[in-house]
């Protein structure tokens, strides 16, 4: 799903009263856009009402925090080890 229809989805399931457990956004790169979008998912939902995991094939330490402090809960990077 896009960003924008991510955003639209969990509004809806809000109006309705329809609990989200955790929403995982994949981020295909630094953008601004990304950041943006997390606070504004923090406006509708604190960090225990809907945890966001951001996953990303870039595992740069500014991404993650850029991530982080917009209101993801963790920072993946991918791929993930197995091992782990």
């Amino acid at each position: 799903e896009s960003l924008a229809e991510a955003i639209s989805i969990l509004g809806e399931c809000k109006k309705l009263g329809t609990p989200i457990g955790v929403a995982i956004l994949q981020i295909d790169s630094a953008e601004d856009n990304n950041a943006k979008a997390l606070a504004l998912l923090r406006q509708w939902h604190n960090e225990s009402e809907l945890p966001i995991l951001a996953v990303s094939a870039k595992s740069q330490a500014e991404l993650k925090n850029n991530l982080i402090q917009a209101g993801a809960n963790h920072f993946f990077s991918f791929p993930l080890d197995e091992n782990y």
